[in-house]
């Protein structure tokens, strides 16, 4: 399989991720805060691996979003001004998951989503750029 064929790949189900993160905050009642912000984390984090691997980079097993956002800006300089989203959306990945981990309200859900939409829109052009 070609590096842009799994990168369209990864960034297909970043994409979904972000459908997943905007219905179950938009459209359930009750809101489901903690899974828009999961699912908001996942799809930043499956949108610039698939960056990653567009460039032949072998991506490390990691959830942690600045870390993964480093390495995108090694190949281009737009995700300098996405590490303070990385920053904010990296604790969904695992605290969000449990009861009384973080505190999330519809603001910090709506942010969130916002934030993985930057990313993966980011990731979305300059994959098809290629």
């Amino acid at each position: 399989m070609s590096d842009m064929t799994l990168a369209r790949r990864w960034l297909s189900r970043a994409q979904d991720d972000l459908l997943v993160a905007r219905h179950v905050f938009e459209d359930l009642h009750p809101k489901q805060l903690e899974i828009s912000c999961y699912q908001s984390h996942q799809a930043a984090e499956k949108a610039m691996k698939a960056y990653l691997i567009l460039n032949d980079y072998e991506y490390p097993f990691t959830h942690d979003l600045v870390k993964l956002c480093q390495l995108c800006l090694e190949f281009n300089e737009g995700f300098d001004a996405l590490l303070d989203d990385c920053a904010d959306l990296s604790p969904y990945a695992t605290q969000a998951r449990y009861p009384n981990e973080i505190p999330i309200d519809e603001a910090k859900t709506q942010a969130a989503l916002l934030k993985a939409e930057r990313i993966v829109a980011l990731c979305e052009s300059l994959i098809e750029a290629k």
